[in-house]
């Protein structure tokens, strides 16, 4: 109850929403439609069928998807021109306008003039073609993209201002082309231009609220959509002033709590636990009524709240889990859903909202991650595992949080793993992207020092005990063992300051024992033993389990040795083992009026200091108290019976037992896994070392790399692209060499023209016209490209005479002989 009564008071609404005019802007005065009457309650029955007939559409998909909501959206603007102060008109507007967002965003509805999507090639040519004019004008990568388009916006003027205005508009595309992609980057708000829907959106539900500020849907929706757009000083006083008019509506609860959290409010836990317990008993009758099937919808997106496609779901939980949640809600738990969200989601279409929910569940995992590091749990490696799989392959844009975040996961790996071959080929990998980003000379020589140790440890055993050397030369590393070592201190000296609660009651037990084994030994006659009665000390634990007609009485007391008593017989009905405290002498027995002397066995352990075991053995002789040493170190491998609790020793058929330990057995050396050789390690290496600029034994040592590279990948195309931009400064034909030794396939792709590119350029550079090489990749690059792209060459080789070779070329692109009668007639039109 004192949470509303605060937010009652909180409640409060900005003046300029209240005093906003409502009128029809531009985009609304568009969609009127005229000729749907004057009756705004037909006109509002209108859009509510076409609503439906949206759900029933959507499973199939198609523009008529668009054409409905199009529909829709006229009814709701057509209603609020002639009824302005009518909210459901204003509402159902802003709800539809939210709707064509998720129907692009979600599904890939899209307009037809909007369905055109960039090739890898044209994105390709479009980024060198802006690198090269940033970089005239002296601005890097590192240097952020508010100075790369600052860049370009001079090159427009100066292109403007001398009278070039073709290359002008062009490079103005370029500016806009790489706005947009760089829109497209944040995983955090929607980033919409103010021709957007979900701007449209906010604007009517601004529109509402100014009607009917009484109205909580209204209130609730706009602080949903700034939440979602990153304006949490207005989302927290929309969504107050929705759960002072309605206290029980929980998506109001959790939208507020997800604000508040933030701002490290007190009241962001109650809330938030309030939302996400709808949401978890929401889901659960969902898959009861299986209503989660891809045929169902049944309302749409703008209105359903609780669904796993919501980001803010996602983000709710993983700011409960940074709060502590509560006994109901553990962070464990809480981290759980945030990375199930993204699995139970349904995306057809991969945009804005998929790469946040995507992102939300990569943070939902690195933090669920480290607590399984730090239990010490055993399926932390194999998550660390997937994880870093995960941050190193998907489709997100690369950001500084998401580079953070794979150095973070790959560094996690390798502490649990540290001389894994392909744990430090990862972080070596992410380290060297970080350095491509950022420029931190660190980061490069930290990637050197991983790839090197990934590849010295190739054969060998994977082994957590086993440090490389380049690893501890490492500053994160340090800082880690550092760390590590006074968390052990810490944990030691807490151990010295407390002391042992049972040490006196578990030595006083065991005295106790003793002394009423030796009572019962003294009036044992005949061959019979009655059962034993053990007294169960305080803190021990007795268990009975007969085993072939002999009734067995164990107890067990924490950390103390065993001494095991038995009785030669016929018939032995009863066996008693107990643990004592120290090996204290047993008193002799009497059988049938005959002394006994016990036979001690002692078994030494190599292995820790704990006290041998004494072991009390009665046979039908005397026998001396006291073994010989050589005796004492024997040691006797015997079956045993568990009754599955750890300590417990049991006597077999006369035989002496090991104790049984919980201890997992020691792994042989032909199970453990080992390194496997990877060219992965050797890429990254000698990429790492060209980065080093200024030192030429780097190159020398890169292109051994690269050469073992092919040798173990001949298919990689990275590896000779690479390999050639090296020796082409030095040793331009070995460049042209390393290109031709590439296994070309029949059908070339865009790769393999890349790579004919270059052996025409170096070729034509040199004047090795007569070179095979050059006819081959000519006709190769003409096939791949098409015929037009070897204009420039074309003219070069006929101003040089080269008709022979333009034949042969021309009648290789288009596969044909050169007796062709179509080829002999172009010959001749060229003078050939």
């Amino acid at each position: 109850m004192g949470v509303h009564v605060e937010l009652l008071c909180l409640a409060k609404y900005p003046g300029s929403v209240m005093k906003q005019e409502v009128k029809a802007r531009s985009w609304e005065t568009r969609l009127i439609d005229c000729t749907l009457g004057n009756e705004v309650q037909r006109i509002l029955t209108t859009a509510s069928i076409i609503e439906t007939e949206f759900l029933i559409a959507l499973p199939k998909g198609g523009q008529s998807c668009q054409e409905l909501l199009q529909r829709a959206a006229s009814c709701y603007a057509t209603a609020a021109k002639l009824a302005p102060n009518d909210i459901r008109a204003h509402l159902g507007l802003a709800l539809i306008m939210e709707e064509l967002f998720y129907a692009d965003d979600l599904y890939g509805i899209k307009k037809e003039e909007e369905t055109e999507m960039e090739t890898e090639a044209e994105i390709s040519a479009n980024q060198e073609e802006f690198d090269a004019i940033c970089n005239l004008h002296g601005v890097n990568p590192v240097d952020g993209i508010a100075q790369q388009l600052k860049a370009i916006e001079a090159e427009y003027h100066s292109l403007k201002l001398s009278g070039q205005m073709f290359k002008a508009e062009h490079v103005q595309q370029l500016h806009a082309w790489k706005s947009k992609q760089a829109s497209q980057v944040s995983y955090g708000s929607l980033n919409l231009d103010m021709e957007g829907t979900i701007v449209r959106a906010i604007q009517k539900l601004k529109d509402c609220v100014s009607v009917n500020p009484c109205d909580g849907v209204s209130c609730y929706n706009l602080g949903r959509l700034s939440l979602l757009n990153e304006e949490y000083d207005n989302a927290a006083v929309y969504l107050k002033a929705a759960l002072a008019i309605m206290p029980m509506f929980t998506p109001a609860c959790l939208c507020l709590g997800l604000v508040l959290s933030f701002q490290n409010c007190k009241f962001a836990a109650t809330l938030l636990y309030r939302g996400l317990s709808e949401y978890l008993a929401t889901r659960e009758y969902d898959c009861i009524a299986n209503a989660t099937e891809l045929s169902t919808y049944k309302e749409l997106l703008s209105k359903s709240f609780y669904r796993p496609t919501n980001s803010l779901i996602t983000e709710a939980f993983l700011a409960f889990a940074e709060i502590g949640g509560n006994d109901n809600l553990v962070p464990e738990a809480c981290l759980l859903h945030a990375a199930r969200c993204l699995a139970d989601a349904r995306f057809t279409y991969r945009g804005a909202t998929y790469r946040k929910c995507f992102w939300l569940s990569l943070k939902a995992r690195s933090k669920l991650l480290q607590i399984l590091v730090k239990k010490k749990d055993s399926m932390a490696l194999r998550h660390c595992k997937e994880l870093c799989t995960l941050c190193l392959n998907n489709e997100l844009p690369p950001t500084n949080d998401l580079r953070a975040l794979q150095i973070q996961v790959c560094q996690t790996g390798v502490i649990l793993q540290p001389n894994s071959s392909e744990a430090l080929c990862h972080l070596g990998s992410a380290q060297l992207a970080g350095y491509e980003a950022n420029g931190d000379i660190q980061l490069l020589k930290e990637a050197e020092l991983n790839f090197k140790a990934s590849i010295s440890q190739e054969g060998l055993d994977i082994d957590p005990n086993v440090v490389p050397e380049e690893l501890e030369s490492q500053v994160w590393w340090r800082t880690h063992k550092n760390v590590q070592s006074d968390t052990q201190v810490d944990c030691g000296t807490d151990k010295m300051s407390i002391p042992s609660k049972n040490s006196k009651g578990t030595t006083a037990s065991a005295n106790k024992h003793l002394a009423s084994q030796s009572k019962a030994a003294s009036h044992l006659s005949g061959q019979t033993i009655p059962p034993t009665k053990v007294c169960k000390p305080s803190g021990a634990k007795t268990a009975s389990r007969p085993c072939s007609g002999t009734s067995i009485a164990v107890t067990k007391t924490s950390s103390v040795p065993k001494a095991v008593t038995k009785s030669s017989g016929t018939s032995i009905p009863s066996k008693a083992v107990t643990k004592s405290s120290s090996t204290a002498a047993i008193q002799p027995k009497t059988v049938a009026g005959k002394s006994i002397q016990p036979k001690t066995v002692t078994k030494i352990s190599s292995t820790n200091s704990i006290p041998p075991k004494t072991v009390t053995k009665s046979s039908g002789t005397s026998t001396s108290s006291k073994a010989s040493p050589a005796q004492a170190i024997q040691t006797t491998a015997v079956p045993t019976i568990s009754n599955g609790n750890t300590g417990n020793v049991l006597q077999v058929e006369g035989q002496i037992s090991s104790p049984i330990t919980n201890s997992p057995p020691e792994a042989s050396p032909q199970c453990k896994e080992k390194n496997p050789k990877s060219h992965l390690s050797r890429l990254g290496m000698a990429r790492a070392l060209v980065k080093q600029s200024g030192v030429p034994e780097h190159n020398s040592k890169a292109v051994t790399l690269y050469h073992e590279v092919i040798a173990m990948v001949p298919e990689l195309h990275e590896a000779y692209i690479e390999l050639g931009a090296i020796l082409s400064e030095s040793e331009p034909l070995a460049a042209v060499e390393v290109y031709c030794s590439f296994p070309f396939p029949s059908l070339s792709a865009f790769d393999d023209a890349f790579l004919h590119g270059e052996v025409v350029r170096i070729l034509m550079s040199a004047e090795k016209y007569d070179d095979i090489r050059l006819c081959n990749s000519l006709i190769s690059l003409g096939k791949a490209m098409g015929i037009g792209v070897l204009e420039k060459n074309v003219a070069v080789l006929e101003a040089k005479f080269k008709t022979n070779l333009l034949k042969q070329v021309y009648a290789g692109v288009h596969g044909k002989p050169q007796t062709d009668p179509d080829l002999q007639q172009f010959f001749k039109f060229k003078c050939w």
